[in-house]
């Protein structure tokens, strides 16, 4: 079966699973058409039968988590038996990012799957003239495309979100626990998903420290952001340094902060974590925590389609949906090993353990020590390690 989509030029790709034939040029529109067409999927299905993913899984526009959301879709489509074709825009604009979903519902499209922040924008639009398709944005909630502006999840869309902090909690547990005792945390922009990473971060090193049964001052954790995307000379010296005044590792999540903090341990022969689970092993590398991509995109749609995720709402990911881990098998730890990592996930999951999304850093010391959080529902103390921030 062949698309006709010529003229459409803010689509540069649309690509079909199953029984993929020839590759077709039609104008500036490059089509992989299907052979094959998916049965129907069911009266008493939530999602309909075509979902169409829109971003771009082949270039650094949409980031490798694009990439993974794709292979997630295809997994979930081939077991469900449904049709998944995928649209990118021409531009990373959001414009044409919602030209491209807008091609997607004219072509028949029941559900449209998107990440990024140019999608949500797009999605934040598109949601409210569309009311009669599912949108499912992964990592990120439909917003006004403006400094401050609203956020908004429509009946028609399911939002998905993260437990970053448990993503950090993993890599700062295992850090102690393999013995490091100065530790930093270098995050990009201060926005909500990088401080609930080095929030957890922070939790995870109190955790094991308390049951290594530490003092205080034997565990010091430094934390600072980036005040710029730009990467500089300057901010890779300043990671050098904090490694040649004795941090043992630095875990590193958001923006640009990952390339900046890798160059500077490379030079100072020092160790990061990092939330990019793409990152390539090297010796800097001591382990990645962070998000599977993949197996939330599957999740998302297996758990739309049972009816366990509503619309109008945002669901949130973690451990107990296997979408957030640590890469045990990439990872350098001397001695933290697969047992130690399967008790600590076990602990966080049966509730043993409690990880809150506060920003513990903003805790007085009368907090800490007393488990007050100001009215927030978890319950949280900070009192085996010393917090510092890092000029």
């Amino acid at each position: 079966m062949i698309l006709n989509i010529q003229g459409r030029n803010h689509v540069k790709l649309l690509r079909k699973i199953r029984g993929a034939g020839p590759v077709i040029s039609i104008g500036m529109v490059m089509i992989i058409t299907g052979s094959a067409m998916l049965g129907g999927c069911g009266s008493d299905s939530e999602l309909g039968e075509v979902i169409a993913f829109v971003g771009n899984t082949e270039s650094g526009e949409g980031g490798p988590a694009n990439a993974e959301i794709w292979q997630g879709l295809t997994d979930y489509a081939n077991e469900t038996n449904r049709e998944l074709v995928t649209y990118v825009p021409e531009s990373g604009s959001v414009r044409d990012a919602e030209l491209a979903m807008k091609s997607a519902i004219d072509d028949g499209a029941d559900v449209i799957v998107c990440s990024g922040t140019e999608m949500n924008y797009a999605v934040y639009e598109v949601q409210k003239i569309e009311k009669h398709t599912q949108f499912v944005l992964i990592d990120g909630v439909p917003a006004e495309n403006k400094e401050g502006g609203d956020k908004r999840i429509r009946g028609n869309t399911c939002s998905i979100i993260f437990s970053r902090e448990i993503a950090g909690f993993l890599a700062g547990y295992a850090a102690v626990k393999d013995g490091c005792r100065f530790l930093g945390f270098y995050g990009g922009s201060k926005d909500e998903d990088t401080v609930r990473y080095g929030s957890g971060f922070i939790q995870g090193a109190n955790q094991a420290a308390g049951e290594l049964k530490l003092k205080k001052d034997e565990v010091v954790i430094q934390y600072k952001y980036m005040t710029s995307n730009a990467i500089s000379p300057a901010q890779v010296s300043g990671i050098v340094s904090w490694f040649q005044e004795g941090c043992q590792v630095i875990a590193v999540a958001g923006g640009g902060a990952e390339l900046v903090a890798e160059q500077g341990a490379v030079r100072a022969n020092g160790k990061i974590i990092t939330d990019d689970m793409n990152a390539a092993a090297g010796a800097s590398i001591m382990a990645a925590a962070g998000i599977n991509y993949t197996n939330a995109a599957r999740q998302a749609l297996t758990m739309i389609d049972a009816g366990s995720i509503s619309g109008g709402e945002s669901s949130e990911l973690g451990v107990a949906e296997n979408c957030i881990y640590l890469n045990m098998e990439g990872s350098t730890f001397n001695t933290f090993g697969q047992a130690d990592y399967d008790d600590v996930l076990a602990r966080i999951e049966n509730g043993e353990i409690t990880v809150t999304s506060q920003d513990v850093t903003k805790l007085t010391p009368e907090d800490s020590e007393s488990g007050n959080k100001k009215k927030t529902e978890n319950t949280v103390q900070i009192n085996n390690v010393t917090i510092e921030e890092r000029p």
